[in-house]
């Protein structure tokens, strides 16, 4: 029990702060990035706008295929709702 336990706890806390941080570090290097090219040569900043949505379309991807590697399950009641249905079968 102990076992498990621990290795829950390890998997928690790397789902939720690790995606959290590199959300954040993501956004800002993005942002930064934008600002940058602004200031040296505004063609390239605008090239960088254009290019932007399809940098977090694939962050996004990325995430959900991270997610699914771990076992993390979606907010639609996951394991216990299967377990409630089948006691009551």
């Amino acid at each position: 029990m102990t076992a498990t336990l621990s290795s829950d706890v390890q998997l928690l806390n790397g789902v939720s702060s690790d995606g959290i941080a590199v959300g954040v570090e993501s956004a800002t290097a993005l942002l930064f990035g934008i600002a940058f090219a602004f200031y040296w040569s505004w063609p390239m900043a605008l090239v960088c706008i254009g290019i932007m949505p399809i940098i977090v379309i694939g962050g996004a991807i990325s995430a959900k295929a991270d997610n699914a590697s771990l076992g993390v399950e979606e907010a639609d009641g996951g394991e216990d709702a299967k377990t409630d249905d089948n006691k009551n079968s």
